[in-house]
């Protein structure tokens, strides 16, 4: 039915609106369902709509907002194994004393966030002791109860400079670095995965190690919570990395951000 139809069939009636003292209003001959539509306020009807027009702005705009902070996680996180985002406390194995120690302090490291706190904490010992599955369950424990939402990323640092690489050489390719330093920087809680693995590959090649540690200040000096693994003791670390980075890694750092996982057994190791 066009509009000039619609005026066409509009009527008033002698009954007003006693909320906005205005005749209530029908279309003559309009039915649905068989029955004719009772007289309305056309300032009530409005209010309906802006009111409705409002909510489904309110509810499309929290999606988005949703999208953008807890679904972080799942979406933009790299990893080189997707399992790693089934790691949770609840499927940690405790198999001795120093494991349950590591995992309480992990746990109470999630609270902390949670409370709003802001520090940088580092989890380091031997490959296979749990490093990635306790940053990981940090991770998972805010992006699940975080009030309001708080983006958590978990990048696999090895991984991340591989898709860097890869922008190099290719337009469609890979992340750029200027991609990847600000999807890092906006993250609340960023996860830096294997520390020092990298170094492995760049000990011959000053040019290479020079982009790696530009990388990382970037994006270390414009945050306040970010959680690192690695295989490194801290002199190891000073001896890689420039002061400035280390100064970043440690800001804000309490000893109970420290969770020395050394002595531990990989767990991954069944024989």
């Amino acid at each position: 039915m066009d509009i000039a139809n619609m005026m066409g069939r509009l009527r008033y009636t002698k009954e007003r609106c006693p909320i906005h003292d205005v005749p209530l209003i029908y279309m003559a001959g309009l039915e649905v369902n068989g029955k004719s539509l009772e007289p309305f306020c056309p300032e009530c009807h409005r209010e309906e709509l802006d009111k409705k027009n409002a909510q489904d702005t309110a509810e499309r705009l929290a999606r988005k907002h949703k999208e953008r902070t807890y679904g972080m996680l799942n979406r933009s996180s790299i990893v080189g194994n997707e399992k790693l985002f089934t790691k949770t406390f609840e499927n940690f194995d405790v198999i001795s004393h120093e494991t349950q120690k590591v995992k309480e302090q992990a746990k109470q490291i999630a609270k902390s966030y949670l409370d709003g706190n802001e520090f940088n904490c580092i989890l380091t010992g031997q490959p296979g002791t749990g490093k990635s599955h306790l940053a990981m369950a940090i991770l998972q424990e805010v992006n699940e109860h975080a009030e309001p939402y708080m983006s958590c990323l978990f990048v696999s640092l090895i991984d991340l400079l591989a898709e860097i690489r890869e922008s190099f050489n290719s337009q469609t390719e890979g992340i750029s670095e200027s991609q990847a330093t600000r999807l890092l920087q906006r993250a609340d809680v960023l996860v830096i995965d294997d520390l020092g693995s990298e170094s492995n590959f760049t000990s011959d090649n000053s040019q290479a190690s020079d982009f790696i540690q530009r990388v990382l200040f970037q994006i270390l000096n414009a945050r306040s919570r970010t959680i690192i693994t690695t295989n490194l003791s801290g002199q190891e670390l000073k001896k890689i990395y420039n002061p400035k980075i280390v100064s970043r890694m440690l800001e804000n750092a309490k000893q109970e951000h420290f969770l020395n996982m050394t002595g531990i057994k990989d767990n991954r190791r069944k024989f």
